[in-house]
């Protein structure tokens, strides 16, 4: 057989191998992978409302207490004790795509709790967005609902707004794009709860 030719036909058994462990791998761990997405996300809706859970239990106390619906494209998850509602919000950080879980209390103006279900800000400085300890700042704000738009204001200079919240000490940039995913989302959202006949008291 011709040098040439045999080099050929070891190069596409060798790439029909690769290509076989690929397609074998991604079909070993695609269940692993969904299950582990699910997870993230429905214990982060548990721990906003203070369900206790463990990764073997996590379905079944969701399914007691989570009420999950879509609305216009927007997934919302109620907690049937509380009526806390929740929803991810999305979008361009300054390095990469930022998302958050917002919990807000059944008047859909004050914030339970914001938790990040990724980022890829830089360490120490955007990266905070994602610390348990700055993100308790926002528990407790009063967004406003009457300019959904501009529902929170993430800055430097506060001027006494319930709306308002501490920017990042050095992340400015982070700081204003997570106010812009925040309000877009919430707007949204807002929107999309208010028009198929959730109740805002």
């Amino acid at each position: 057989m011709n040098p040439q030719v045999r080099i050929l036909v070891f190069v596409a058994i060798m790439g029909m191998i690769t290509s076989g462990m690929l397609v074998a791998m991604d079909l070993l761990t695609r269940d692993r992978i969904e299950e582990n997405q699910a997870f993230s996300l429905y214990s982060a809706v548990l721990n906003a409302n203070n369900h206790a859970h463990t990764t073997a239990n996590f379905r079944d106390v969701f399914e007691e207490y989570i009420v999950e619906s879509e609305i216009d494209g927007i997934t919302f998850f109620e907690d049937t004790e509380s009526g806390n509602v929740s929803f991810v919000v999305e979008g361009g950080g300054v390095w990469g795509p930022i998302g958050a879980l917002i919990t807000l209390e059944s008047d859909l103006k004050t914030i339970v709790s914001v938790r990040i279900l990724f980022q890829e800000e830089t360490p120490g400085l955007g990266g905070v967005i994602a610390d348990p300890q700055y993100l308790e700042k926002y528990q407790g704000v009063a967004l406003d609902i009457e300019n959904p738009s501009s529902a929170i204001r993430i800055t430097h200079n506060r001027t006494g707004n319930d709306n308002e919240v501490d920017a990042i000490t050095g992340g400015t940039r982070t700081s204003n794009s997570f106010q812009t995913i925040f309000n877009t989302g919430y707007a949204a959202a807002l929107e999309a709860w208010m028009n198929q006949g959730g109740e805002n008291e």
